[in-house]
Formats: C-alpha cells, sequence, structure tokens
C-alpha cells in the first residue's frame, strides 16, 4: 500500500521528494556588504571581462540548490559555485542588478542592488520562499540521464532548455519520466540529435560524433618551399598538411619567388585525406654572363669572370668592374623561358705616366716587370692606381718605391741609389715587407663635413663644411686584423673570432700601445690617421667621385652595416673599395683617427693635427660600423668616444707620413 502525507510548510526542507503547486515564488528578504569577508579578494579572486576582481553575492537560502539559475542582463555573469548551504555568484564590477529564477518557484526579475557593485567586495542574499504547498511521496518521478563526450567544447541541449557543458568528458542531469529531445554540439562535429525515454532506472548514453572536417596536404612542383595562401590567410610552405580542416570548398594561392603565382580551388569533405599537388609555372630565364672582371647586376656582385643564374623578366644593370679600369655598363633584358649566355664589354684600363729619374743609370721594374726604357724615362699607359717601382744598378743597392698613378697626370719619381756596403736604406716605409698593405693618398684640397652629396642626412657637428689642404701619405688599405694585433700584442681582444676579422674591443689607449710596440718592432713611424686624412682617404682623395659613402652611393655595395652584416663582423676587404683601392673605410667597425674630438672651424687649414676648434675628453671615431644604420656609414659622419672605452664596434687602421 502506498502511504501519501500532504504537509503545508512555509520554508523548504526537502529536495528530492517535493511537488510544488503552482502558485508558489520566491522573494529576496534582504542584501547588503559583508565588509569583513576577504573571500572575493584575497581567497579566492575572479577577474572579470575587464580584467577586474569580481564581486561575490554569497546567497544564502532554504531552497534547493540546483535548482538555481541567475542572470545579469549584457553584463553576463562571470561564474557561481556551490558551497555549503549557499551558492557564490561571481559578478562583474558595476553590475547593478540580478535576475534570480527557480525552476518550480518562478522568478525574481531584475533585483535591484541600490549601488554599482565594488570590486573585490562580498555581499550577503538572503532569499525567502512565499506560501508554498509541498507534497511529499514515496515516488519522485525523475531520474539521471548520463551523456559521455570527451571532445572540446561539446554543448548539449535538453529539450528547450539552453546548452549545457560537459564537465571532464561527462553530462547528468535529473529527468522527469517521458520522452526528452537532446542535440549535442561540438566543434568541427556534425550535431548529433536524438530523443531518450527516461524510466526508473538511470539512462546513459555516449554518442558517436561525425566528424565535420578532413585533412588536406599540400605540395608543389618542380620546387617546394612555395608559401601557402589558403582564402587569403597564410598557412605555411609546401610541403604542408593541415589536419582537422573543416569541410568544405577553399580557394588555394601559391606563392614562390621565381614562378608565377597559382590558384587552385578545393573541397574539403568529411573524415578524408585530400592530396592537391600544385604544379608552378617558371618565371625566370636562366643567364649566363661572360666578363673580364668583377660582375654586378643591379648594383649586386655575382661573380668574377662569369656567373650563371636565374632571373626574373625585366631589364637589368649588367656591370663589368676591373681595378684601374672603368667599368663597363650595359643593360639586359630578360624574358621569362628564354636562357641566354651574354659576352659582356671588357673594362677600358685608364692610364697616366711616370717620370723616373735617378742618380745613376738604372733599369726600371714596374710590379716586377723588366722594362725596355732605363732611366731618365718617361713611361707612358701605366694603369692608375699602386705600383712597385724597382731601381736596379750594378754596384748599388735596389731602390723600391710604391707609388700611385693618376689618371691623365705624369708622376715624377725623383731617386738617390746607394753603392753597396751603405748603410743607409732608401725603401720607403710603406713597401717594407711587415703585412701592413699600405696605400699612397697623395696631396690636395678637398671641402670637409656637410657636402651638397650628404643632403638632409647632415647633423650639426659636420657643419661648417670647410676647405683642408694636406700634404701627402700613406694609410692601410685594410683595417687592422685580429692577427696582426695578436702577432704584436699576444692576445686577442676580440669578441668575434677570427685571423682576417677586424680586430675590435680596443680602445684608443690600447691601439697607442700597439703602435708602440708595432714601431719598435719594424723601425718604422706608425700612427692614427688624423680626422682630416681619414675623411680625405675615405673620400677618395684626389681621385674623389663625390660619393656619398666611401666608394659608392649605394651603402651596400661598400659597407658591412646593419642592413646586411647579420649582427656581426666579416673579413676584411670582402666589398668594394673605394676610389684609392681603400677597403671598409664605410662600416665594418668604427675606426679610431688620432684627434680630440669638438667642433669644426669655418676657416681653411693646411695639415691640422685636430681638425675640430677645441680639445675635449672624446677621441674621434669614424666610419660607422656592422650594428648601425646607412646614415653612419657616411664619409662625413662623425662619431666619438672616451678614450679607455672598448667596444665590439671600435677598430683601426694605421697612417704612415713620408
Amino acid at each position: 500500500m502506498i502511504q501519501k502525507s500532504f504537509i503545508t510548510i512555509i520554508m523548504l526542507s526537502f529536495v528530492s521528494l517535493m511537488v510544488f503547486s503552482q502558485n508558489t515564488n520566491i522573494a529576496v528578504e534582504s542584501f547588503s556588504i559583508s565588509e569583513n569577508d576577504q573571500e572575493a579578494r584575497v581567497i579566492s579572486p575572479r577577474k572579470d571581462q575587464n580584467n577586474r576582481v569580481s564581486a561575490i553575492i554569497k546567497l544564502e537560502t532554504p531552497l534547493p540548490l540546483q535548482n538555481f539559475t541567475f542572470e545579469s542582463g549584457s553584463i553576463g555573469i562571470v561564474a557561481t559555485r556551490q558551497e555549503k548551504g549557499e551558492i557564490w555568484i561571481y559578478m562583474p564590477v558595476g553590475a547593478q542588478r540580478l535576475t534570480i529564477k527557480h525552476g518550480q518557484l518562478g522568478v525574481v526579475r531584475d533585483y535591484p542592488f541600490g549601488e554599482l557593485l565594488r570590486e573585490a567586495t562580498v555581499y550577503i542574499m538572503k532569499l525567502k520562499s512565499g506560501n508554498v504547498k509541498t507534497i511529499v511521496e514515496d515516488d519522485v518521478n525523475l531520474q539521471y540521464f548520463v551523456v559521455n563526450c570527451s571532445i572540446d567544447g561539446a554543448t548539449i541541449k535538453i529539450d528547450e532548455g539552453d546548452p549545457e557543458s560537459f564537465s571532464t568528458g561527462k553530462f547528468q542531469k535529473l529527468l522527469s519520466y517521458g520522452k526528452h529531445k537532446y542535440i549535442i554540439e561540438a566543434p568541427l562535429y556534425h550535431p548529433l540529435v536524438g530523443n531518450i525515454e527516461i524510466t526508473t532506472s538511470k539512462s546513459e548514453l555516449t554518442p558517436e560524433m561525425k566528424p565535420m572536417f578532413g585533412t588536406l596536404t599540400l605540395n608543389t612542383q618542380p620546387e617546394q618551399g612555395a608559401d601557402i595562401f589558403i582564402d587569403g590567410e597564410k598557412r605555411g610552405q609546401t610541403p604542408l598538411t593541415i589536419n582537422r580542416m573543416k569541410s568544405g570548398e577553399y580557394s588555394i594561392q601559391v606563392v614562390k619567388n621565381l614562378f608565377l603565382p597559382a590558384t587552385e580551388k578545393t573541397t574539403v569533405t568529411d573524415g578524408r585525406n585530400h592530396n592537391l599537388n600544385i604544379t608552378l609555372k617558371p618565371n625566370f630565364a636562366v643567364i649566363t654572363l661572360n666578363g673580364l672582371g668583377d660582375i654586378y647586376v643591379n648594383d649586386a656582385q655575382k661573380g668574377n669572370g662569369k656567373w650563371t643564374g636565374k632571373l626574373t623578366p625585366g631589364t637589368y644593370k649588367v656591370e663589368v668592374m676591373k681595378t684601374s679600369h672603368r667599368p663597363s655598363v650595359t643593360s639586359i633584358i630578360v624574358k621569362a623561358g628564354e636562357d641566354k649566355t651574354i659576352d659582356l664589354q671588357t673594362p677600358t684600363p685608364v692610364y697616366g705616366s711616370l717620370d723616373i729619374k735617378s742618380n745613376i743609370d738604372a733599369v726600371v721594374f714596374i710590379d716586377g716587370e723588366k722594362q725596355q726604357e732605363t732611366t731618365p724615362a718617361i713611361i707612358k699607359k701605366v694603369l692608375i692606381g699602386k705600383h712597385e717601382i724597382k731601381l736596379q744598378a750594378n754596384g748599388y743597392e735596389p731602390y723600391t718605391q710604391t707609388i700611385e698613378v693618376v689618371e691623365g697626370k705624369l708622376f715624377a719619381m725623383n731617386s738617390t741609389l746607394q753603392k753597396k756596403g751603405n748603410s743607409i736604406s732608401n725603401i720607403p716605409a710603406a713597401t717594407m715587407k711587415d703585412d701592413y698593405d699600405m696605400v699612397f693618398v697623395s696631396s690636395g684640397t678637398f671641402t670637409m663635413g656637410c657636402t651638397s652629396e650628404q643632403g638632409s642626412d647632415c647633423l650639426g657637428n659636420e657643419k661648417p663644411a670647410h676647405q683642408v689642404t694636406l700634404s701627402s701619405f700613406y694609410i692601410g688599405k685594410y683595417e687592422v686584423t685580429q692577427k696582426q694585433w695578436k702577432d704584436i700584442m699576444g692576445s686577442n681582444p676580440s669578441y668575434f673570432k677570427g685571423d682576417n676579422l677586424p680586430v675590435e674591443q680596443v680602445s684608443w689607449d690600447d691601439v697607442q700601445k700597439f703602435i708602440r710596440k708595432l714601431n719598435a718592432k719594424t723601425g718604422k713611424n706608425y700612427r692614427l690617421p688624423t680626422e682630416v686624412e681619414w675623411e680625405y682617404a675615405a673620400r677618395g682623395g684626389s681621385q674623389s667621385q663625390g660619393y656619398k659613402y666611401s666608394g659608392s652611393n649605394n651603402v651596400g655595395i661598400v659597407a658591412w652595416y646593419s642592413g646586411n652584416s647579420d649582427n656581426k663582423t666579416h673579413p676584411i676587404g670582402t666589398k668594394r673599395a673605394n676610389e684609392l683601392g681603400i677597403y671598409d673605410m664605410s662600416g665594418s667597425v668604427w675606426e679610431w683617427c688620432f684627434d680630440w674630438y669638438g667642433s669644426y672651424q669655418s676657416s681653411s687649414q693646411t695639415n691640422p693635427k685636430d681638425a675640430s676648434a677645441s680639445l675635449g675628453s672624446y677621441r674621434v671615431l669614424r666610419g660607422g660600423g656592422w650594428l648601425n644604420g646607412a646614415t653612419s656609414c657616411r664619409v662625413s659622419y662623425r662619431g666619438n668616444s672616451t678614450p679607455s672605452y672598448r667596444g665590439r664596434y671600435f677598430g683601426f687602421r694605421v697612417a704612415l707620413s713620408l
């Protein structure tokens, strides 16, 4: 016999065996701040959508806790948490109202708080019910529906309810007896719709979701490494495999240098692997260039004597360069698929002349090659640039001198040969064999500082531009290397290591110690160049073409700088030399000069030791370096540092007076 009893109560005290009448309701009894409660601020804080610490409303009620839901309009609710005898509602800062719903007892709609909720503050809300009639029965007509689904982001909707999430791959809910409709949805899977009959036994479901994605594999021929864009979004380079790609139609764009862009359409279907092989059409020609010298294409060096490579369609400037010659320049037109071999015009030799006299008739050798003439002699058609002149006569010591031949000019050389046994040496310091290759810089007058080719890049310390007259001198063809430093000093202070790399991390003071030891070893008088000598040599001396950088208006041709150095030094002499055959005066490493740093004078000067108008606490640095931009590599740009400072970008080259 089933016994039934009826009890009328004011507050509900049972949850599992209740059936509620239609006239029940709930109401807020009180709402207040809990001044000393630190749950929101310290113990259990959570951030709202504006990254502020949420307020907590602790809902105290004797009603069944699992039947409550909450809404707060467009501002939303951060989270809810069920504690013993109460529910914690995490609310965004600034919320003004709350809607409370109970499955059987009705709704408290838009309850106003009376103020904006404060950050990290705890509030206490007490609920009460109205007149509630409760019928206690032995049979509640409810049972659990359990669904297992481990797909990330899956949700389930029962009947007309809101979608609910799975917790650690499981969903469970008490449902009334009878039929219920469910919809299970998950990203990249087809929705699963079904019905479940709830009876006295627990119902459990493990659905098989049908994937709404496939796998796409892309390859390109004849070469891989092409950029892949899918519906305008770059996804990687071939070979490329994209797993879990949503089913549908896509536009594939393929881009690779030296090939024409390609576009393909493809359709990805559920659960299938799709392989797409795309053949790219070449957009280049193989060009072979033959020339007697260094070959440049659009100012980029490609090779010496011969170069073969791929070029895209267009017009190219091709130069052949050779020391002491004028470059040959031509334009070539490249068309896709039209391979060709081109013999380039030979560079034109540039000559000067020599007038050689001596105190005794002597045989003349130029760069080791015996000449027909004996002194005195006028020798025509001598290639411009540096040459070693050697005079020999019976009973006399050979006389050797390194000279610089200038285009269209006659170089006069008057030498005195010493009889054998005479201890006096006539060998100029710059030609003695000590591994320091020196370049002769002939005397001249030039404008120092902010000249017209520097344009708007000039800084205030490069002004005023002024005229300087210099006597002839020698300067190092290359920056001093780490090997040269180690041979004299016995150690290598450089950050980047390599015998043929420029020495760096040396101060001005360190360089003076090096030069003293070098001179003691060689018997010469090496020194640092003055700032005036450095700029005159960097500009090309009497051969200057008015370039912005040392040897070119294109910094990348003559300098290792931040745009091409890969943040390190490089072997000396690997970029193009300037008009005098001097390397790396733009970029590579900053070069110490002898002078103190200061302001320029406006008046003309002759052989100044310090180009500035006053002495100071800093020594001059010139040329820029591997870590600097193009502006710092200009021939007129001035730097400075304390004489004791060492940097991995500070080096030097040596000079010699005549």
